[in-house]
């Protein structure tokens, strides 16, 4: 067997094994790292992830011990179901620091993914939600947390921050992150934010959109803006976005309520699709003031989030028909999921999708240990 000096190896070879020493019969690490290789390669279920694990029983050897053989199925699950949750992304979340480039700026998008079939009626179980940190600059996870259900975001994200270097950096989260004790988490850890606002802050929304009402019906006369506009056109769809934003916000009271503020910013957003046109106005509060360049592209690739990596998870990897329940297995599956995708999106010697690349990792031991790095 190799000396295993990789990232992977050194972070979560550390992590505390939940099983009592009656039931020690396979390593812990060993389990984890068959698990990641199988994900990487397409499998799917417990039973495909041993049946992996068995055809490849030499190419394993070169990299874990297997003081047993090949675990069974039953074992490995059992592991995964007692795993401590938080722990592990935690181990996550250091072993990404020790990966991710050092960029001069990087933007972080925050949100919420459901996995739907991994709830059970039956057991009053719900679906596993999960928020995740984005580095869009990059494609890289950077950490995630679960929660029960959707509306747990607003604790969730502060835990999910705690785990993130921010110095520097531009966080994005939607309108369910929009809250005070959020925005001050971010600027106490040196960062900058863009947060959607909705009418879940009513008094602050009611006061943003009156504030850009009166300007536009006043053309900005007594107003410093920033404008932008930006047009998109695809697949019969034409949408046109025009940015303001503004940090001319000392009259506007319930600004003073919020940690680091500094601009607000409305998108005119114009859709033809069909010869139907649609407009929507949204409206975003900002810890940043020089001009639209950073909030324009917080507010803009945010969604890189839903189509970089919700989008993966979905059909990639299935995870939205994943079924994993017990004890919340779900939850470190899905963590095992996003480790897969950080390392497949840093593989950059085979140009393809990422489908392409688990289909090539599944047939090819050489390629797959490129994309894990040993």
């Amino acid at each position: 067997m190799h000396v295993r000096t990789d990232p992977f190896f050194e972070t979560f070879s550390a992590l505390p094994d939940p099983r009592k020493d009656i039931n020690k019969k396979h390593l812990m690490f060993d389990m984890l790292f068959i698990t990641l290789c199988a994900v990487i390669s397409g499998v799917k279920s417990w039973e495909q992830i041993e049946e992996f694990a068995i055809d490849r029983e030499d190419w394993l050897r070169k990299y874990i011990e297997l003081p047993h053989g090949i675990p069974s199925h039953d074992a490995i699950r059992y592991l995964f179901l007692f795993l401590d949750a938080k722990a592990f992304n935690k181990a996550f979340a250091e072993w990404v620091e020790k990966i991710r480039p050092t960029l001069d700026e990087n933007h972080i998008a925050i949100d919420g993914k459901t996995s739907r079939r991994s709830g059970s009626k039956s057991s009053s179980l719900k679906p596993l939600h999960s928020v995740s940190a984005w580095a869009t600059d990059v494609s890289l996870v950077l950490g995630q947390v679960h929660v029960n259900e959707k509306s747990n975001e607003i604790t969730a994200i502060p835990e999910l921050l705690e785990m993130l270097e921010l110095n520097g950096c531009l966080v994005s989260i939607d309108a369910m992150g929009c809250q005070k004790d959020i925005a001050a988490k971010i600027i106490d850890k040196e960062g900058d934010y863009v947060l959607a606002l909705k009418a879940n802050q009513k008094n602050l929304h009611e006061e943003v959109k009156d504030f850009f009402d009166d300007a536009i019906e006043n053309n900005f006369r007594d107003t410093k803006i920033y404008k932008f506009q930006e047009t998109e056109k695809d697949h019969g769809r034409l949408e046109t976005r025009q940015y303001y934003v503004t940090s001319d916000i000392a009259d506007l009271f319930e600004v003073k309520n919020w940690s680091g503020i500094k601009s607000i910013a409305m998108v005119l957003a114009t859709r033809k699709i069909n010869g139907q046109t649609s407009q929507e106005k949204r409206y975003y509060i900002s810890s940043i003031s020089e001009g639209y360049g950073r909030i324009q592209r917080g507010i803009r690739g945010h969604w890189g989030i839903e189509n970089s990596l919700h989008w993966v998870l979905d059909v990639c990897f299935d995870e939205d028909q994943c079924r994993k329940r017990i004890k919340n297995s779900a939850a470190k599956i899905s963590t095992v999921r996003k480790i897969a995708v950080n390392m497949l999106k840093t593989e950059i010697s085979y140009k393809a999708s990422i489908v392409g690349k688990i289909l090539k990792a599944g047939r090819n031991t050489a390629y797959l240990e490129k994309v894990l790095g040993i």
